[in-house]
């Protein structure tokens, strides 16, 4: 696994959550999302960073992508058997009324 690029391990996470998905379907068949036709993933994770971006201050640019990186992750989350957690704080605490 430690040779294998991004976009292979990418790739291989996506057709582990067709399988799984598929397995799901009552009729064993996965329809393509977006009305059958297929998107580019990466103009996808674009457009969701830039959607972020408009609405959320983060304290860095790392930090932007992380976000857009999460929200991926949860997306194709039927193709994992287990999942890290992430945390979203406030800088500012909060007021006991």
């Amino acid at each position: 696994m430690a040779n294998k690029t991004a976009e292979q391990i990418a790739k291989e996470a996506l057709e582990r959550a067709k399988k799984k998905a598929a397995r799901n379907d009552k009729r064993g068949t996965v329809e393509p999302q977006q009305g059958g036709v297929p998107c580019d993933g990466a103009e996808l994770l674009r457009d969701v960073h830039a959607f972020l971006g408009r609405f959320v201050a983060y304290p860095s640019a790392h930090a932007h992508v992380a976000h857009t990186l999460w929200i991926a992750h949860c997306h194709l989350m039927e193709a994992w058997d287990s999942t890290p957690r992430i945390a979203f704080l406030s800088p500012e605490p909060a007021r006991n009324i």
